[in-house]
């Protein structure tokens, strides 16, 4: 494994790996089981070509620009330490005509619960990892993705997205 892998945040999930899925669970029963199948449909299982899984650092990804038809993320950005980096790193790898497509926990717009999530983001970035309270929405769009569909549900967001042209 390589430093790049090894920044804090993969640190704390190697740390939390053996309960990650315990933790995680009621954030699936909300919602999150759903929004992958939507997602994703388990698409690699069916698809016709060899499919491999590597591990690579977002903000500084191993591939070529335009490498990919879509590039797919489920709770990956609340714990990338540069998430604009890594959503351009995002859109560049993607074909032109491909898109992003991200399932996010985004700081709620109710002041309350906006507040507690700032109020507990500290814990848990330290403790497991994410930060509950990134604007994930605004950050794609200042990595310059344009969002062609978002789905909100709570503090749940479903977001495709296709890539700027690059000039």
């Amino acid at each position: 494994m390589t430093e790049l892998t090894r920044r804090p945040a993969a640190v704390v999930y190697d740390r939390v790996a053996a309960v990650y899925d315990w933790y995680t669970a009621p954030m699936e029963a909300l919602g999150g089981r759903r929004a992958h199948r939507r997602l994703v449909g388990r698409r690699a299982a069916h698809a016709q070509l060899p499919v491999v899984l590597e591990v690579a650092d977002i903000e500084a990804l191993p591939y070529p620009d335009d490498s990919f038809d879509t590039v797919t993320a489920a709770c990956v950005f609340c714990s990338v330490g540069d998430p604009v980096r890594g959503l351009r790193e995002a859109a560049r790898v993607v074909r032109p005509d491909g898109q992003v497509l991200l399932y996010e926990h985004v700081r709620p717009h109710n002041p309350i619960l906006g507040k507690l999530t700032d109020l507990v983001s500290p814990l848990t970035r330290r403790l497991f990892g994410p930060e509950l309270n990134r604007p994930t929405e605004h950050t794609a769009q200042t990595a310059g993705l344009h969002l062609s569909e978002v789905r909100r549900h709570g503090m749940w967001r479903e977001i495709a997205a296709t890539a700027a042209p690059r000039t």
